[in-house]
């Protein structure tokens, strides 16, 4: 059976093939961008800067919560830089250098941190990726559906975002 032409002059397998190259274009933009680190290099130091201050104000809380939360088994999480000697430290380091100065010797450490855009603008891009690879998931998943309204056998990709499946699958049905 003969696909026909589209206005275009492509075939709807043409087509497909298309909108199935926009698809992984669009999801290696996305991916691209969520490799970007996740916050810029000055929010990372006001990050630094704030979980210092907070530790040195009581350096000797934070390390009986670090003490006690080692004993009980669990993870020590907590505004310290790390559960280590050196993290239960960090405290009473900043409060005995001082937060500017404890900064000052992280400076160099700093420096090789990857720098990104800040946070918000990253959150906006990645959003902004994702409605374009939704849109081309949708564009690809229409032209499936014209396919097999032709009877022409269509394998969908396993990746396929079954979010644009199953909107078509709505939108057929109720055209019905």
């Amino acid at each position: 059976m003969a696909t026909k032409r589209t206005a275009t002059g492509a075939s709807l397998p043409e087509r497909l093939d298309a909108a199935r190259a926009a698809v992984e274009a669009a999801r290696t933009a996305r991916d691209e961008i969520a490799e970007l680190p996740e916050r810029s290099r000055a929010e990372t130091r006001e990050r630094m800067r704030l979980m210092l201050q907070a530790a040195a104000e009581d350096p000797a809380r934070t390390l009986r919560a670090h003490v006690l939360t080692a004993q009980a088994g669990h993870r020590a999480d907590g505004p310290m830089l790390g559960a280590t000697v050196a993290g239960d430290m960090t405290g009473a380091l900043a409060a005995l250098l001082g937060v500017d100065h404890m900064l000052e010797m992280l400076a160099p450490i700093l420096a090789r941190i990857p720098d990104g855009p800040p946070s918000a603008e990253r959150a906006r891009l990645l959003a902004d990726a994702d409605a374009a690879l939704f849109a081309a998931e949708l564009a690809e998943e229409k032209i499936v559906v014209q396919l097999e309204a032709q009877g022409l056998p269509v394998v969908r990709r396993a990746d396929a975002d079954p979010r644009a499946v199953l909107w078509m699958d709505d939108d057929a049905e109720a055209a019905a």
